[in-house]
């Protein structure tokens, strides 16, 4: 909390120097949100998001905090705004996907993180999250494609570097399930 405090202090003087600074407006957003101060925070992340509607980090950061409230058809919203602004960008299609599984949409959200992963290949959370909801969407991996879809996109993550330990060990018990007998 000590860090925020002094993070904030700092922040709050950047925009209150230039309160059209979106970079500095998502980082105070994103200070307040983990200081739990979200009506604030929203306000802030939604005002960078509109003084740049084409960042992906401001509109990521935004969309990723309306989630965390349950506010999912603002977060929809914001999500669209970005790929109206930027209709290359593949954030736009990541963040719908992101609302539509938290929407408990699978179907639409694994097409969304697809039509980024379409954009940009390499984007490692949209294999992380379509992976995960491949195989949660899939509880006893009876539907072959979305245990296959998983796999592919289990791989694809580690294989450009992915990180996430929790993941591993779940891909790598998954697989153990799998091979020893019920096969894929």
């Amino acid at each position: 909390r000590g860090a925020h405090g002094e993070a904030m202090q700092c922040l709050q003087k950047a925009v209150g120097l230039d309160g059209k600074d979106a970079v500095a407006r998502r980082a105070l957003g994103e200070c307040l949100a983990a200081q739990g101060k979200d009506p604030e925070a929203r306000k802030e992340l939604e005002q960078a998001a509109k003084l740049d509607p084409k960042d992906p980090l401001a509109a990521r950061a935004l969309v990723e905090h309306l989630v965390r409230m349950g506010e999912l058809d603002a977060a929809g919203t914001a999500s669209a705004a970005l790929s109206k602004a930027d209709p290359k960008s593949p954030m736009g299609d990541f963040l719908r996907g992101l609302v539509l599984d938290r929407m408990k949409k699978g179907k639409e959200a694994i097409e969304a993180y697809e039509a980024a992963l379409a954009k940009d290949p390499k984007l490692l959370d949209a294999h992380k999250n379509l992976a995960i909801l491949c195989i949660t969407d899939n509880p006893t991996y009876q539907d072959r494609e979305r245990t296959k879809k998983a796999f592919e996109h289990f791989a694809k993550y580690f294989e450009l570097g992915g990180k996430d330990e929790e993941l591993k060990k779940t891909y790598e018990t998954i697989r153990s399930f799998l091979e020893g007998g019920r096969g894929r």
